[in-house]
């Protein structure tokens, strides 16, 4: 099992406008958000030191539009909001491929791992933050815009620590780049770094170590 915190942010920062998000603002710049991968990976020893990885994960990358004033009306009786944020979560989920090599076979034992991950589209999240209230939207009728398949290639250093021959702990920072666009209609591409930790168990008579 594996828990991971990221950071994700757009490699470019083309000005970016959707009518469902903004209505009648413009968001130039979006700035990058943390964001979480949890789930699950399968390994397969090929040789005393090197392994096979795959799993299933679910996980969100996004951006935010930073807060920014509104224009009161001053012939308005209603209470307006002074400023407002929007936030932008795509949910995907993955099959990551990847290639995991051990430095030693020790208790304590580095590695590095480098490999590739597919993912298919879910949903995104559309937030809006005033301080006055906050709403939250699931899907949308844009979602036609999303490229469904994405892929992003990855490389990370991390550590392994062995509890007995059978079970195994893992911490490992790691940096990930997305090769596809996320919409049909602009050129976002995303980039994530961040960390993972979780917890191996070998199952049959072989040894982790």
């Amino acid at each position: 099992m594996v828990i991971g915190l990221e950071y994700s942010d757009r490699l470019n920062k083309e000005k970016l406008v959707d009518p469902e998000l903004v209505e009648n603002f413009e968001v130039f710049h979006r700035y990058g958000k943390f964001n979480y991968r949890l789930g699950f990976n399968w390994n397969n020893r090929i040789s005393n030191k090197l392994f096979f990885k795959s799993g299933l994960r679910l996980f969100s990358v996004g951006s935010s539009s930073g807060k920014f004033d509104l224009e009161l009306d001053p012939n308005s009786s209603f209470i307006q909001p002074t400023e407002i944020e929007f936030i932008t979560n795509y949910f995907l989920v993955e099959i990551p491929l990847a290639a995991r090599y051990l430095f030693n076979n020790n208790k304590i034992s580095p590695f590095i791992e480098i490999g590739f991950s597919p993912s298919y589209f879910l949903t995104r999240n559309l937030k809006r933050i005033t301080d006055i209230e906050t709403s939250s939207n699931f899907g949308s009728r844009f979602d036609s815009s999303f490229n469904k398949f994405h892929f992003a290639v990855l490389v990370s250093f991390g550590m392994n620590y062995s509890l007995n021959d059978k079970l195994q702990l893992f911490a490992q920072p790691i940096y990930r780049v997305h090769l596809s666009r996320f919409t049909k209609t602009t050129n976002s591409r995303y980039y994530n770094f961040g960390a993972e930790f979780g917890v191996r168990r070998l199952l049959g008579k072989s040894r982790l170590r």
